[in-house]
């Protein structure tokens, strides 16, 4: 890779930053514009060969992966590029550019709090994501509900920010379709940001946000929230503790086992015939929302075939939680009694 300098032949890095670059209020620390990087031409800085073919160093895939399959060359994931290229040329992606993208906004710097009207104790969140052409999770439906009162407060489509390359249709049940329809008729959260900005009319930094793998919401959400209580965190705890009383278990029985072998060893008596004892299987990781929902609740849940329903899902990581709450509760009761 070659950075451009004073050279005529390479372009003036002003014209990469687009409009208003290198503006902003007096006394702001403006930022360095990216480093621009070209492809050689051929033979350049070579002066004893100019016919010299450049050396192919660079081989790339220009499209993306769609079931398996590179969308350029229809060739499999794993196969090398189909394109050429004297060098790798990397794409010049401004600081402003990636804040845009990839900042996560904390509650607390919210731009509209909540107001003591619409504020909430605590809420049970779902989104439903897409894929856009950047590999990013991106959320296409927000779901927001009261824990205590299960109102619906939010239920909506958000029209994604960014070029999409799937809309996960088969899990995210949201069609291409419906959101162009949505958008016609004015049915949908227009953004991330209005997204957020809907989200906080319920919810400040004191707020109990609650669901199901929550990292997975609050990051495509580009959300940072501190106050929070995930379903799947819970059911892990549970799991992680049953998994480690089965290997000390079984470890006590194999300990036993090895004890009895030496011993018999050292006393010349046969072991060969002697067979390990059996061991406990690793309790199933039913961690799932669907998986805890029905060994918890007792509930069906993710079973239609137009994917999931994120008002189904955030109501059902709301009644997990609330069944989690009161078994803590009852056992504090019973060490009282």
């Amino acid at each position: 890779m070659i950075p451009s300098s004073g050279s005529k032949r390479f372009k003036n890095p002003k014209n990469r930053q687009g409009k208003g670059a290198g503006k902003g209020p007096p006394g702001q620390t403006q930022e360095a514009p990216a480093p621009v990087y070209r492809t050689p031409i051929a033979g350049e800085g070579d002066s004893s060969d100019k016919s010299k073919e450049p050396v192919m160093k660079c081989r790339y895939h220009p499209g993306s992966l769609r079931n398996s399959n590179w969308s350029c060359c229809g060739q499999y994931g794993s196969k090398p590029g189909c394109k050429t290229a004297a060098e790798h040329v990397p794409e010049a992606t401004t600081l402003g550019q990636l804040r845009a993208r990839f900042q996560y906004v904390p509650t607390y710097e919210a731009p509209i709090q909540a107001t003591a009207p619409h504020r909430r104790v605590a809420v049970a969140i779902d989104c439903e994501m897409g894929t856009s052409k950047d590999l990013e999770p991106e959320v296409i439906r927000l779901t927001l509900v009261d824990y205590f009162t299960s109102e619906v407060l939010i239920d909506s489509l958000v029209w994604p920010d960014i070029p999409m390359l799937h809309y996960n249709t088969r899990y995210s049940g949201v069609t291409r379709q419906q959101l162009n329809d949505a958008r016609r008729n004015r049915q949908c959260i227009m953004g991330l940001d209005r997204a957020r900005e809907m989200v906080w009319k319920y919810v400040d930094a004191n707020t109990y946000v609650i669901g199901h793998s929550l990292s997975s919401d609050l990051s495509c959400m580009r959300w940072l929230h501190h106050t929070v209580v995930d379903s799947f965190v819970l059911e892990q705890d549970i799991w992680n503790a049953a998994v480690r009383e089965v290997q000390w278990a079984n470890r006590e029985v194999l300990n036993a086992f090895e004890a009895l072998k030496l011993e018999k060893e050292e006393m010349g008596e046969d072991t060969e015939s002697m067979q390990k004892p059996k061991v406990k299987p690793l309790p199933k990781a039913e961690l799932s929302l669907k998986d805890a929902t029905m060994k918890r609740l007792g509930k069906t849940i993710q079973e239609g075939k137009a994917g999931h329903d994120s008002l189904e899902d955030a109501l059902s990581a709301r009644d997990l939680v609330h069944w989690h709450l009161c078994q803590s509760m009852k056992s504090q009761e019973d060490l009282l009694l």
